[in-house]
């Protein structure tokens, strides 16, 4: 990840473009993606298993259709979707009711010495939880930068993880969950911002953030802190003339 002061520096941007259409393979879209890739055959591999996991799913999804009707398919979803919603409820009613502040700060943005601030005001009121970024630093130039997805995706992480067992993923378990992340802040960076970064490192510091804060409200539930960043592992190289490529988290 370069020291990009746009995203424009951070390489290819593909918007959301059908890969598939009417079931065939579009091979210009899949040219353009594996022109900008090395390891070609083993991206190609990738897609088509990816491609082929949803065929698998849309099938068994038709299939419950079939069975049971298009009706009560979508009324289990629904009750899913409620479950994990009453869930994570009840977890938040757990948390004594108050406002939760922290802070922390990532070293620099790779551009210059100056911390970049991750603040954070949690406000629990009975079923319901408000967390409040406002205050955290505005967007950088160098590419430590979090959209909101990354923001949002942190939260609902941090908040799964005070529920108990196997719950399903699905939104209910955002919908007792608001999030405010002020546009052009390093919480929430606004285009032409550079951001590779922070999906692999700002979001795990907001991770300890957040729990930083919930750590007033339940000192003995929250774990301690981590390093704050997220490990990764690349090895590549050349095999029998093939390059190769292992990503590791």
């Amino acid at each position: 990840m370069g020291l990009a002061t746009d995203i424009y520096g951070e390489g290819l941007t593909i918007p959301p473009v059908r890969l598939v259409r009417n079931g065939e393979l579009d091979a210009d879209v899949m040219g353009l993606i594996l022109a900008n890739v090395r390891s070609h055959d083993e991206r190609r591999g990738d897609f088509q298993a990816q491609i082929g996991s949803l065929k698998t799913g849309a099938t068994r999804l038709l299939e419950i259709v079939e069975r049971r009707g298009e009706r009560e398919a979508a009324d289990y979803a629904t009750h899913l979707i409620e479950y994990s919603a009453r869930l994570m409820r009840r977890a938040i009613a757990s948390i004594p009711d108050g406002s939760y502040v922290a802070e922390d700060a990532l070293d620099d943005d790779g551009v210059t010495d100056r911390e970049v601030l991750v603040k954070v005001r949690i406000t629990i009121k009975g079923q319901r939880a408000v967390i409040d970024f406002s205050g955290s630093s505005p967007q950088v130039s160098g590419p430590v930068n979090a959209v909101k997805a990354i923001t949002v995706s942190a939260v609902s992480y941090v908040f799964r993880c005070l529920l108990a067992g196997d719950v399903p993923a699905s939104a209910g378990l955002m919908s007792p969950l608001a999030v405010i992340a002020p546009e052009g802040t390093v919480v929430n960076a606004t285009h032409p911002a550079s951001v590779a970064g922070g999906n692999v490192e700002t979001s795990q510091r907001i991770v300890d953030v957040l729990f930083k804060a919930l750590a007033q409200a339940l000192p003995n539930k929250i774990p301690a802190a981590s390093q704050g960043t997220m490990n990764n592992l690349t090895i590549g190289g050349i095999r029998s003339a093939n390059r190769f490529g292992v990503f590791l988290l």
